[in-house]
């Protein structure tokens, strides 16, 4: 899971037992903050033989540096009775959650749907229906109603075919194998077409104080093959803008 903003935790599961591992962008404890450019002391070092190679897993690593990208870890062993974290931790002083723990796995933690509805509608500042989000934890299928409920703004499936129809520039953009990608799943800001009609984020971000990313219900796009063909080629396709 990654915020956007430079927050992120994996959870690796093994038959040796489960790594959870989560990275501060803003915690002291930072590889990035420390003169050594190491974890900081205690996180990692009582990681047990059988589950330590899983901190060499490139989810845990990140560019330019050579430790893992860790504030706050935590693992459970197979067999084991509860969860561990590092024992001797020297925490820095003057901050409530020195790791980044308490912000990252609170909805690990509890996952109750008051909890969930409570970190979106702070996340969106806006109204989130408790009933939609029971629906979503339960497992139950997506339904229009649902999507509605948990994002006015979605466009429909017949919506969103109209919108291509009615601009053929938009369907070759769609289709090409350019800068927008369909499968993308990280957040990105808004991006307009070269004739000024917007496109919508796949993924939803915002931070507010500090908060996580929730990918935002979008409809099915037609296979290339079934799109309009456009009148003409768009002008070059411009960059998305950079990332939050």
């Amino acid at each position: 899971m990654e915020s956007g903003s430079g927050d992120e935790f994996s959870v690796l599961f093994t038959p040796a037992g489960v790594l959870i591992c989560g990275f501060d962008h803003e915690s002291e404890m930072s590889p990035y903050g420390t003169d050594d450019e190491q974890v900081w002391p205690g996180v990692i070092d009582e990681v047990p033989a059988a589950l330590r190679p899983l901190l060499d897993s490139p989810a845990f690593h990140g560019e330019g540096i050579d430790a893992p990208r860790v504030t706050a870890c935590l693992r459970r062993e197979t067999g084991d009775t509860a969860w561990r974290t590092g024992s001797g931790i020297d925490f820095p002083t003057g901050t409530e959650d020195p790791d980044g723990s308490g912000f990252l796995f609170h909805l690990l933690a509890d996952r109750s749907p008051e909890a969930v509805q409570a970190h979106f509608e702070d996340v969106y500042e806006r109204p989130v229906p408790l009933d939609a989000i029971r629906h979503v934890l339960a497992g139950h299928p997506m339904t229009p109603a649902i999507t509605t409920a948990l994002n006015p703004a979605a466009l429909s499936d017949d919506a969103l075919l109209r919108r291509i129809t009615a601009h053929p520039e938009a369907a070759s953009y769609l289709s090409s194998g350019g800068e927008f990608d369909l499968a993308r799943t990280d957040p990105i800001e808004p991006i307009a077409l070269p004739n000024g009609l917007p496109v919508e984020p796949v993924v939803g971000c915002a931070r507010v104080a500090r908060t996580t990313s929730a990918v935002r219900p979008f409809p099915t796009v037609p296979a290339p093959s079934s799109i309009p063909t456009p009148r003409a080629g768009p002008p070059s396709s411009p960059s998305p803008s950079p990332r939050p």
